[in-house]
């Protein structure tokens, strides 16, 4: 039937065509409103036959403002947790296959749905969600929070919303990879351990570790990122770990990052410990048995962990270890009684690892050469500078040039010398006890100079002319290396506000020191200098 507004707008319409067949009073007036009615309703009635259900669909919701919050002519009933929703079967069924299901005719006596056991608890909320698109006139605008992103992925999946999985996985694909720890850690949430999630949520996570791994340099350099990398799972750490698209500086990070997680699981198994204790010694003065098992448990637990333990410290490469950090890996394993830790970090100190393993993902980007025999590499996380504190320093990794070790010294925020806002970066020369107390590399000429992320990316090459340079902010010197003077740089190597192209997105900056070639000849002593020969690396 037309509305009362339709009914009086044709009325005023039709008010002066009427005058003329006699229709000037209310009686005929309303006769006449009567047969307008009748014409208006068999030319809506055909137009209404001719018309596809979604046009009609979209005209009702348009019209009466349908949503879900509302219940109007609602015919099903859901339940969700503790929340009832009722809702529309024909909104549900035409997107939905498992309301389609539901609300065919052998399900046609129930008119409900109980989905607190089929959706995870944790997708509960994200349920409303995926009603707000369930009612949406305009599907192509609709957009996913990133915060809920994983949860509303897993409710489309399980009720079989395929168009509200694609845009769930494109909003996925959109922040990865510098929202990777964050969807991480919402699919953490979701996955309920010791079930399988399928081969296509499978390959979601797998997409957001590789994600993770990918970032895992910023994670671990930054303060709070770091401490929610250590609140991860084991299991779902150990995904990244194993990874060869782990991007990370230096091998010796990664072993540094798992000192600290092992530290963290201590403390967790120490005051689990202290709780269980207490519980045992509870039991026994009550005498009702359950002392022994609680003890048992203790020791089942402590045998997991130390499992998980040996897992973490297996997924280094041993072979790209600095020495040190292979004594110390050695030393753990000792402690914890992790026998094969033990003998692959000591066969890995006397030689290389056999077979070798796959290295990992290449820090520099595609198209930078690596560092030669004459060459040191540091890359180091500098963000935007205010992480840093002035006087604190980083170090790289000792490297061996002919008898001479030397390593990259850097105060990210300067030097107590440097001017305000100034990098300082030292070369310096690696005491060692071999060394007689007189040594001395006379002439040393060598340069460091950084990287430049821009024009790395875009694949340019180390030429003059219209493209940009590979390596930039380039600063030279010459010097004695002995034991009175074996550190030397710039305490202004480059000022904050003039860092430019220096500094990658992800906020990491890589210096390369290369030695003169024309050098190389005075970077050896005689052996009897050295006590019987060169020595290959002496870890610093």
């Amino acid at each position: 039937k037309p509305s009362a507004c339709a009914m009086s707008r044709a009325l005023g319409r039709c008010w002066p065509l009427a005058r003329p067949y006699g229709v000037v009073d209310l009686p005929c007036a309303l006769v006449w409103m009567c047969f307008l009615s009748l014409v208006y309703s068999a030319a809506s009635a055909r137009s209404f036959a001719d018309r596809s259900p979604a046009s009609l669909m979209h005209e009702v919701a348009e019209d009466n403002d349908m949503s879900w919050q509302q219940g109007w002519l609602s015919d099903w009933k859901v339940v969700v947790g503790s929340r009832t929703y009722n809702l529309h079967a024909f909104v549900l069924a035409r997107s939905s296959q498992f309301f389609r299901g539901q609300t065919s005719a052998a399900w046609a006596g129930t008119a409900s749905s109980d989905l607190s056991e089929l959706l995870p608890h944790s997708c509960h909320a994200a349920f409303e969600l995926a009603l707000d698109f369930l009612y949406s006139i305009d599907r192509a605008s609709f957009k996913v929070p990133l915060s809920q992103s994983i949860f509303l992925l897993k409710v489309a999946e399980i009720l079989g919303i395929g168009r509200l999985s694609e845009i769930a996985v494109a909003r996925i694909e959109e922040a990865l990879p510098e929202a990777a720890l964050q969807l991480y850690e919402q699919y953490i949430v979701v996955h309920i351990p010791g079930t399988d999630d399928g081969p296509f949520f499978r390959s979601v996570r797998d997409r957001i570790a590789d994600g993770v791994a990918k970032s895992f340099g910023a994670l671990i350099f930054g303060r709070e990122t770091r401490l929610s990398m250590l609140c991860l799972p084991v299991d779902a750490l150990l995904q990244i770990l194993q990874s060869d698209n782990l991007r990370i500086p230096h091998e010796d990070d990664v072993l540094d990052f798992i000192f600290d997680l092992i530290k963290d699981l201590f403390r967790r198994v120490k005051a689990h410990r202290n709780a269980s204790l207490a519980m045992q010694k509870d039991h026994e003065d009550r005498g009702d048995g359950c002392g022994g098992i609680l003890c048992f448990c203790g020791e089942q637990a402590a045998h997991a962990d130390r499992k998980r333990i040996a897992s973490l410290l297996q997924s280094v490469r041993l072979a790209s270890l600095s020495t040190h950090r292979l004594a110390q890996l050695a030393w753990l394993g000792q402690k914890l009684g992790i026998g094969n830790v033990v003998a692959a970090a000591c066969k890995a100190l006397g030689a290389a690892c056999e077979p070798m393993p796959r290295p990992r993902r290449t820090f520099l980007p595609p198209g930078v050469r690596p560092p030669m025999s004459n060459e040191l590499d540091f890359c180091l996380h500098y963000g935007d500078g205010s992480g840093h504190r002035r006087h604190d320093w980083l170090s790289s990794q000792p490297q061996s040039i002919g008898d001479l070790v030397i390593r990259l010294v850097v105060f990210p925020a300067g030097h107590q010398a440097s001017d305000e806002g100034s990098m300082a970066v030292f070369v310096d020369a690696v005491l060692r006890p071999p060394l007689p107390p007189d040594w001395c590399f006379t002439n040393i000429a060598f340069s460091v100079a950084c990287l430049n992320w821009a024009a790395a990316h875009r694949g340019d090459q180390q030429t003059s002319g219209k493209r940009a340079r590979m390596w930039i902010r380039e600063k030279t010197a010459t010097t004695d290396f002995s034991r009175e003077s074996h550190r030397i740089g710039w305490y202004n190597f480059f000022r904050k506000s003039d860092i430019g192209d220096c500094v990658a997105a992800d906020g990491f900056l890589c210096l390369r020191m290369t030695i003169d070639p024309r050098c190389l000849g005075r970077m050896f002593l005689a052996s009897d200098q050295v006590g019987g020969g060169s020595i290959r690396d002496y870890g610093g």
